[in-house]
């Protein structure tokens, strides 16, 4: 029923809202949204240009963005967005502007021949025997992960760990602990080649 131009406040779901304030209604959108299901070649999940950029280091959500593509402006370099506000359970689908989408098309033309998916890749590591057992890995040490799938190599120093997780602070070349933190988790492929840091 409308009265003045209004709908009574209790009977319509708006709370008496005109609807010519309103662009779209929300009664015009679906209910629950299809949620595609994608396959792990199709998400940047498991990629080594991956950066999960969090707040701060309590916090459980997550901007994904890619090391490979840079946007770059007079004053600053920064990574380019894939996603925003994700959780670890998220699926981040591979955006069409994909790095490596390029990268296999020219491997393609010069192989003329099969090229291995990211996804049959990261089988591959997975399948191999790690360096270091989980029970070895000792907070207090420092630790290398090397280039994996064309990531840079990493110097970590192990703050803390549970029985699925790896809480590392990021060390610079010259040995400097910083306070950037990066965590590693069981399922992870670096876990298979985590080894001790050595001073030569």
């Amino acid at each position: 029923m409308r009265t003045d131009n209004r709908y009574e406040s209790d009977i319509h779901p708006c709370l008496g809202k005109d609807c010519m304030q309103c662009e779209t209604c929300i009664f015009d959108k679906p209910l629950e949204e299809v949620t595609k299901k994608l396959r792990p070649d199709e998400t940047c999940n498991y990629c080594g240009y991956l950066i999960k950029q969090f707040k701060d280091r309590h916090d459980v959500i997550f901007n994904a963005c890619c090391s490979k593509a840079k946007i770059e402006t007079p004053t600053c370099t920064r990574p380019r967005t894939i996603d925003f506000r994700l959780t670890e359970n998220s699926d981040i689908e591979r955006p069409a502007w994909c790095p490596k989408l390029t990268e296999e098309k020219e491997k393609s033309k010069k192989d003329g021949g099969h090229v291995m998916t990211y996804a049959e890749k990261c089988n591959r590591l997975k399948a191999l025997p790690p360096q270091l057992d989980w029970s070895q890995l000792t907070p207090g040490k420092k630790y290398v992960i090397p280039s994996i799938l064309k990531r840079n190599r990493k110097i970590l120093y192990l703050k803390f760990k549970t029985e699925f997780t790896l809480v590392f602070n990021d060390v610079k070349e010259d040995g400097t602990v910083t306070n950037d933190i990066i965590n590693v988790f069981k399922t992870d492929i670096d876990t298979n080649f985590i080894v001790e840091y050595k001073n030569f």
